[in-house]
This record gives C-alpha cells, sequence and structure tokens, in this order.
C-alpha cells in the first residue's frame, strides 16, 4: 500500500524513468508528490481507497515512526524565538506544543506575524497535508518564555481546504 502511493507519486512527479534519472529516496518523493496539488488529489484518492484495515495499519505504522525518530529529539529550538517542545498523538490528532522565547515578547511584531502566517504553513507542509490527508487534525498549543498559555490553534483537512 505504502509503496504503491510512492511509486504513483514519483512517476507523477518524476515523469517515466530515464537513464539520467537520480534515484529519490521515499521520503523525498513523498514530500515532492505532497506539495503538489494535483499530485495530492491522486494520493487523496489512493487514501479513501484503502480498507479500515490498510489505514489502521499505516497510520499505526507512521505514528510508530514518528514516535521513534523525533520525540526523542524534542525539545528543539526552531528558531531564536521559538521551542518545539512537545509532541503527542492521539485519537486522530498531532498535539504540538510551543514556546517563545523572552526575545520574542520583546521583537516589535514578531508574534503577530507568526501567528498570521501559521496557519499557511502549516497547510503547505507536506507532513502535514500527509497527516491531514489520513483524517489528523493538529492542535499546537502556545506558551509564552513563562510557560504562560497564550493561545490554541486547531487545523484539519477541512480548514486547510485540502
Amino acid at each position: 500500500m505504502f509503496k504503491s502511493i510512492l511509486v504513483l507519486m514519483s512517476a507523477l512527479i518524476f515523469g517515466p524513468p530515464t537513464v539520467e534519472a537520480q534515484p529519490v529516496s521515499k521520503e523525498e518523493a513523498m514530500y515532492n508528490a505532497l506539495a503538489n496539488p494535483e499530485a495530492r488529489k491522486i494520493i487523496k484518492r489512493e487514501i479513501q481507497s484503502w480498507s479500515q484495515e490498510q489505514e489502521t495499519v499505516f497510520k499505526r505504522e507512521l505514528e510508530n515512526r514518528i514516535e521513534a525518530e523525533l520525540t526523542p529529539t524534542l525539545p528543539m529550538m526552531l528558531n531564536e524565538y521559538t521551542a518545539w517542545n512537545d509532541l503527542r498523538i492521539s485519537n486522530n490528532r498531532l498535539y504540538l506544543t510551543v514556546q517563545f522565547s523572552e526575545a520574542a515578547a520583546d521583537t516589535p511584531g514578531l508574534l503577530r506575524d507568526y501567528f498570521a502566517s501559521f496557519d499557511n504553513y502549516i497547510c503547505s507542509t507536506p507532513v502535514n497535508i500527509l497527516f491531514m490527508l489520513l483524517g489528523y487534525s493538529l492542535s499546537a498549543s502556545f506558551y509564552d518564555s513563562n510557560g504562560g498559555f497564550m493561545r490554541t490553534k486547531i487545523l484539519s483537512q477541512e480548514k486547510c481546504d485540502l
């Protein structure tokens, strides 16, 4: 199932294989396909054609991979103002916890601009698109440098118009 998606995506993105073609990793093929709106429609139809068992197995494998490879790296600084502190996956939702540094509050317009661009960023990032096409929503909770709650944003396939 996963292999068929990757083969389909590779064909859509790169066309038929040629002698000069450079090998592309599965992850790169997935990333490129999810960034392409036409290929994304085909991937969405493929996912919708899966049986409940196929979808469950794929999602379990994806969640296990994320938890094994990404979660141990947290917390991590995303930039000089933002730390990604936690990631949990439960009931078809990814829960992210983000904390801003003290410098973020001292930088005029930074938080306003960050929140203004957040939805577009999440809705256009291929890994987030994949999760949303699989029926997950993404919940990001934001905290200030002292741990004070600021807000939560919840995005889904519908809200991202996928």
